[in-house]
């Protein structure tokens, strides 16, 4: 519409005999030109505000999968743990779902029922191995008893010993008794 009316303008001020300014002739080839830029740089425009939001998506997107993988990543480092010997281990429960906080919270329940059952099993073992070191304690005390009492009862029987030889041999064998009983008892 412009071009035709300065069109309309030029042919008129060309009847009335007036030469138009260099300007005027010169102005439906600049807003030719300049449509055709104006057309392109708001193409270009648009095109670098698309590259720019998708950048920015992508950023976002990144930023908040890693905010949500961040307790499943530590989830697995705590398992890691676990599975190293390391029970008892606590993780953060600060997590952005709920869901997330609740698992978590049950990983470091089951950590620490898992180290009170490592304790129990330690201290079992160690029962166990007292155990057996009274049962060995108890068969050695029985073996050397035997030959004692034997000792004894032989010293008993020899005729015409020295009493005073006699009581010494008797005192030791008592003592090595009384050892015996300490150790049973231990």
């Amino acid at each position: 519409d412009l071009n035709l009316q300065l069109e309309q303008t030029l042919s008129e001020l060309k009847q009335q005999g007036e030469a138009p300014q260099h300007w005027v002739s010169q102005f439906r080839l600049k807003t030719t030109g300049s449509s055709q830029q104006l057309i392109s740089q708001y193409l270009s425009y648009q095109l670098l505000a698309l590259a720019m939001t998708t950048a920015l998506a992508l950023l976002l997107l990144l930023w908040f999968g890693s905010r949500l993988l961040q307790p499943l990543q530590q989830l697995a480092r705590g398992f890691r743990a676990l599975a190293q010997g390391q029970a008892g281990i606590q993780l953060g429960t600060d997590a952005p779902l709920a869901e997330y906080r609740l698992a978590l919270q049950q990983f470091n329940q089951a950590s620490t029922e898992l180290a009170a059952l490592q304790q129990q099993k330690a201290e079992l073992t160690r029962q166990q191995q007292l155990v057996e070191l009274g049962e060995v304690s108890r068969g050695l005390v029985h073996a050397l008893r035997n030959p004692i009492h034997t000792m004894a009862l032989a010293l008993e029987q020899l005729p015409g010993s020295d009493p005073a030889l006699q009581q010494l041999i008797e005192q030791k064998m008592q003592h090595i008794n009384r050892t015996l009983t300490t150790l049973l008892t231990l």
